[in-house]
């Protein structure tokens, strides 16, 4: 199965040295991350819910017409969504600044 991005949205406490002018560290307050409702609620207006790798809708490359081929890719969509509110089985990776 490929890969399907579940897109939250949390604040950051940024970390500043101010003699130095540098940010020291950055710290994902991730006890608030927001998640969407469903695949197809999106947290802003314009914006997807859960995508591929390339910023597409997973299901949106199906052809409709494929009713089996694109449930079977909403389902997925949903799997993802539940296991990144869940957690899943095992500890997260470190979290990256930026893409």
């Amino acid at each position: 199965m490929s890969e399907i991005v579940v897109w939250g949205e949390c604040p950051v406490g940024i970390h500043v040295d101010t003699e130095t002018g540098r940010v020291t560290r950055v710290v994902v307050l991730d006890e608030n991350l927001r998640y969407p409702e469903d695949i197809d609620t999106p947290l802003e207006d314009g914006e997807l819910a859960v995508s591929t790798e390339g910023y597409q809708a997973p299901w949106g490359a199906l052809d409709v017409r494929d009713l089996k081929g694109v449930e079977r890719v909403r389902e997925d969509a949903r799997r993802a969504l539940a296991i990144a509110r869940e957690g899943g089985d095992e500890p997260w990776p470190a979290w990256q600044f930026g893409y």
